[in-house]
């Protein structure tokens, strides 16, 4: 199992330095999970909670804080509660292939990743069958020093089982090693009951009772035989701690077995030197910095002056920043800093926006900074590859310009001209001519023809049995309504019906619909209609006897009792259609 990339992300640089810009805490949340594999070569500081698919969530367990980093651990399981206290299990083996910490800005809903780690080779949680599974997760993330950032945990983090362990394994070994100590040791009572009562006094000295000064002299002797030398023990005075607070060194070296590594010869590590430099083989280093360092705008006012490393800046903020002028996007900004060891000092600032995808560049040499450069996109220039000829054989529009200029017309493009037939002479291509004139007059093409015939005026069939004026009709695209007139009878006894095709379009034309305006019918009692395509369908009947006799008539135009009284000379319908 390992994880060997890691990274703060975007949005978590966007946090912090939101949370010390407004001196509010960095909550941390939760551990997300999910299976998604992150190809190589991604920028894992673009990843955002959107990137975790079908994401696992689990609290965080503990959080250390110190100087510019953090860590956080958190309990990764086939089995485990959230907080409603609902289990949750797995169902299927789970590949941890991409963990993420997520946090939010004090006073603020929204929740980011605020960093993430990538597995190359990723731990598989396998499906909970009934046995509990799970591995602790750790993550270290360093940011900016010059953010004062507090990191706090959500109100529903735990603590780890070992870590309870810890304490209170730490808590009897202090116990065992004050007991074993000063088991040694006599009590107070138990050094006055040591105490004869025929021991020489002050007074028996005083009074030169030389018997009596033998006598405790050689009780004395005994009484000290074997005891320890007073400058061969250690005082109370001289211990730095108490002595109930010292470990013993099996206790020390117990605490050693729970390293995880070998502490390291401090004359063999690299030091901080605390001036943003750091010690390696007798050299002072300053090393670059990959992380967000802060923000440019608000705290310098002259982009000359800005530190090495990583930084942002709000372009739409930056109108008292000197010496940058770039578009208002927002931007990420590296500076880097080199001395070429003659005195001479060298400056190169990258600024890349991340809205506008533009990145620019500008130098310094001692003290001569060049302007901003547009690096340009390489998938729109010309490159020697593309080009028919070499650089150096390319007409210039000037130099084209000039030899047309000795031509007393315009030259044809061949590919959009037409060619003969050496042999015949006759035109063998087929193709478009747009705005083709002969003699100066407009050549119609066949949509300007198609056009032309739609709006002419055509006649309508009617049976052959019916007899009178031609049924004419004439389409408008405008308002895509067609005009019929014109006027038909024909002949159905009393109580009979007739039955057929009564109206068909022209070619070009359809019935869209059955409309009562399209058979204007004249002493019919009833009819059934029908389209199909071209075919108006109808059967026509009348019941008993007629003033009018058998006579039924198709009249388009509004008649009074004659022919010839004609009143709208038309019939306006929209169910007819061009194809």
């Amino acid at each position: 199992m390992e994880y060997n990339s890691k990274s703060l992300t975007r949005e978590g640089a966007t946090m912090l330095a939101l949370a010390d810009q407004e001196e509010k805490a960095l909550i941390i949340d939760e551990v997300i999970v999910s299976e998604k594999v992150i190809t190589a070569g991604t920028d894992i500081s673009t990843l955002t909670m959107a990137d975790f698919t079908s994401p696992l969530t689990y609290g965080i367990s503990s959080k250390v804080q110190s100087d510019n980093q953090f860590s956080v651990k958190s309990v990764i399981t086939n089995h485990w509660q959230d907080s409603a206290n609902t289990d949750h299990t797995t169902n299927k083996d789970f590949n941890v292939a991409l963990v993420g910490v997520v946090a939010h800005v004090d006073g603020y809903v929204d929740q980011h990743v605020l960093t993430v780690a990538v597995g190359n080779d990723p731990f598989v949680l396998p499906a909970y069958q009934g046995t509990d599974v799970s591995f602790v997760f750790g993550i270290t993330q360093a940011y900016s020093a010059s953010q004062n950032v507090t990191i706090k945990m959500d109100g529903s983090a735990y603590a780890l089982a070992t870590d309870l362990d810890d304490v209170k394994n730490l808590q009897g070994s202090i116990g065992i090693a004050i007991d074993s100590k000063l088991k040694d040791y006599a009590k107070k009572d138990e050094v006055q009951n040591l105490i004869p009562d025929d021991i020489a006094t002050t007074k028996n000295l005083a009074d030169g009772d030389a018997e009596t000064l033998k006598s405790a002299k050689e009780y004395a002797d005994t009484k000290v035989s074997g005891k320890a030398d007073d400058s061969a023990v250690v005082h109370t005075a001289d211990m730095r701690k108490p002595a109930n607070q010292v470990a013993s060194i099996d206790e020390v070296n117990a605490k050693q077995d729970k390293i995880g590594y070998t502490p390291a010869n401090d004359s063999k590590v690299v030091h901080d030197n605390h001036d943003g430099r750091i010690s390696a083989n007798g050299a002072s280093i300053l090393p670059a910095n990959e992380d967000v360092i802060g923000r440019i705008d608000g705290a310098y006012t002259d982009m000359n002056d800005i530190p090495m490393g990583w930084m942002y800046l709000n372009g739409w903020a930056a109108s008292g920043l000197s010496n940058w002028g770039l578009p208002q996007d927002f931007y990420y900004v590296h500076c880097f800093k080199t001395n070429t060891g003659y005195g001479v000092s060298t400056n190169i600032q990258i600024a890349y926006g991340v809205k506008l995808n533009n990145t620019y560049v500008r130098t310094m040499s001692a003290t001569n900074w060049t302007p901003w450069k547009l690096l340009a996109d390489d998938s729109k220039v010309v490159h020697l590859t593309d080009m028919r000829k070499p650089a150096n054989q390319v007409a210039s529009i000037d130099e084209v310009n000039a030899k047309q200029d000795k031509l007393d017309y315009t030259p044809a493009n061949d590919a959009d001209a037409f060619h003969r037939s050496p042999d015949t002479g006759a035109v063998t291509e087929s193709g478009n001519f747009p705005a083709l004139q002969v003699k100066g007059v407009d050549v119609a093409t066949t949509a300007d023809l198609k056009s032309v015939w739609l709006t002419m005026w055509h006649e309508i069939e009617m049976p052959n049995s019916m007899n009178g004026t031609p049924i004419l009709m004439r389409y408008s695209p405008d308002d895509k309504t067609t005009m019929i007139t014109g006027a038909k009878n024909g002949d159905i006894a009393d109580g009979n019906s007739w039955e057929g095709s009564l109206l068909k379009l022209p070619e070009g034309f359809h019935w869209t619909s059955t409309d009562d305006k399209a058979i204007p019918l004249m002493n019919v009692s009833h009819h059934n209609d029908s389209v199909s395509g071209r075919l108006y369908n109808t059967t026509l009947s009348r019941n008993g006897s007629s003033t009018t006799g058998s006579t039924f008539g198709v009249w388009f135009t509004s008649l009074s009792n004659s022919i010839v009284n004609i009143v709208v000379p038309y019939t306006t319908v929209s169910s007819i259609q061009p194809d």
